[in-house]
């Protein structure tokens, strides 16, 4: 079974690589050379990198905080 590029995919796949998408370039941690391959490994890279965002952005205002 040959794969479908992403045209032709479900308007949910789409949603998702379009979001992850999204969610790298504004974090800026970049595509590297281990990529998620389905969308639910996307789903959860979405997950984490907000969730790590969350946390960094918390770490430095109680930094600048302390200071």
């Amino acid at each position: 079974m040959a794969m479908k590029s992403i045209d032709e995919a479900e308007w949910d796949i789409r949603y998702i690589n379009s979001l992850y998408w999204a969610v790298v370039t504004m974090n800026t941690v970049g595509y590297g050379d281990i990529s998620p391959a389905t969308y639910v490994e996307r789903l959860c890279g979405i997950f984490f990198l907000l969730i790590a965002c969350g946390v960094f952005s918390f770490t430095l205002s109680s930094i600048g905080a302390a200071l």
